[in-house]
């Protein structure tokens, strides 16, 4: 901090000039043809992650022939809910849908401005407070491109900014090395669970295909009817048997699949995602998303908790692997997941089973928490010095 503000008294002791965003930078004005992006270079809203977590691969691909173009260097800024700040520095060439604003710096700029200061500056809480305040929409805000072209950013020399940069980076280095070293310790954690869950003994149970059990809903829901808590797609339901949490975007179709409490849901692209979830409410899901629902005359043979488990055991996502269609992005194949075998063991066991298995997922839950607020711990404190960092004075009159 000691040379930063040394830097500024010697380079700019008047102040340090600002430029309205778009004086500098300009929305991508290239585009690129769908055919040529894939999950690791197509960029949605729904493969931006929340909280300046970068990106992760796309689940799903465009369905327009033309897409707008993003470069190394561009900044890309989810502009639906700008309050979830998701935010990437592009790393690579690919294509955005029109949910998502690449940003590029322009002329005489990209020499003066670098292209991680600016992503500093517009992954800052205060550009995200100035994008909802200037926001439309109420259910499903959506940031104003023009006013966010109208944003007022620091331009100071370079050597100010480099320094910047790297101090920043080494709070978000820790941060992630906090993350890897945490997610490492739950890793271990879920391990644990899957030798245990294994080692229980319902291999040697009697066993019936999925389907003489259970069956897809057949039921329908108007989507008018749902909200972000009871639509469930497949972006929304967590990998690795974690859940769901709300979606960030709801349907465009006007009937869904119903589904109601004690439902499993399942993933069904990318099936080693293993994303499953116990239903605990009722709602409706789309159309890559699988309900299954235990036959009325079965529900004293299985509990439904012991049937989400085996359906998300390693077991399972090795037989929907096997039987999935589409090398580039798998899709379980429906009429086969009917014909994997349930191991089905007295009430009693299964009940054991759940038990044991809940108390472990409840030991699990716990680690989680104090994984996260770890974690917030650090962003607290990055955000306290990027505020601090990224706020100049503004030269006299």
């Amino acid at each position: 901090m000691i040379h930063i503000d040394e830097l500024l008294t010697n380079l700019c002791p008047n102040g340090v000039i600002h430029r309205a965003l778009k004086e500098v930078a300009s929305y991508s004005d290239t585009r690129i043809s769908a055919d040529k992006v894939d999950a690791t270079s197509f960029v949605g809203v729904d493969n931006l992650l929340s909280n300046k977590a970068g990106r992760t691969d796309a689940t799903y691909l465009p369905n327009t022939a033309r897409l707008a173009e993003y470069k190394a260097g561009d900044i890309l800024i989810g502009n639906i809910r700008p309050y979830l700040k998701k935010v990437w520095l592009a790393d690579r060439t690919g294509g955005c849908s029109g949910d998502v604003l690449a940003i590029r710096l322009v002329g005489e700029w990209r020499r003066l401005i670098a292209p991680r200061f600016l992503y500093y500056l517009l992954s800052s809480d205060s550009f995200f407070a100035y994008s909802m305040q200037h926001a439309k929409g109420a259910k499903m805000p959506r940031g104003n491109k023009q006013a966010i072209l109208d944003f007022r950013i620091p331009v100071p020399p370079l050597e100010v900014q480099r320094e910047i940069v790297r101090i920043l980076d080494q709070f978000t280095q820790v941060e992630a090395e906090l993350k890897v070293e945490l997610e490492a310790e739950l890793e271990a954690r879920r391990r644990q669970y899957e030798h245990y869950r294994n080692k229980l003994s319902i291999h040697d149970a009697p066993s019936v295909a999925l389907g003489d059990i259970a069956r897809y809903s057949r039921d329908r829901v108007n989507a008018d009817t749902l909200d972000e808590k009871s639509f469930v797609g497949v972006d929304n339901l967590l990998a690795n048997n974690r859940g769901k949490k709300d979606a960030e975007r709801l349907p465009n179709t006007a009937r869904l699949t119903a589904y109601e409490p004690n439902d499993v849901l399942i993933g069904n692209i990318r099936p080693y995602l293993k994303k499953v979830w116990l239903a605990d409410s009722f709602g409706g899901c789309s159309g890559d998303v699988l309900a299954i629902r235990l036959l009325p005359e079965n529900e004293g043979l299985i509990v439904p908790n012991f049937l989400y488990y085996c359906l998300s055991s390693e077991d399972f996502v090795t037989f929907n692997m096997r039987h999935a269609r589409g090398g580039k992005m798998p899709r379980g194949d429906k009429e086969a997941i009917l014909d994997y075998r349930v191991p089905i063991p007295p009430l009693e066991v299964q009940r054991e089973v759940v038990g044991v298995l809940n108390q472990l997922g409840c030991l699990e839950a716990a680690f989680v928490s104090t994984l996260k607020a770890e974690v917030e711990a650090r962003r607290k404190e990055y955000e306290y010095y990027c505020n601090r960092l990224l706020t100049f004075d503004e030269p006299f009159a």
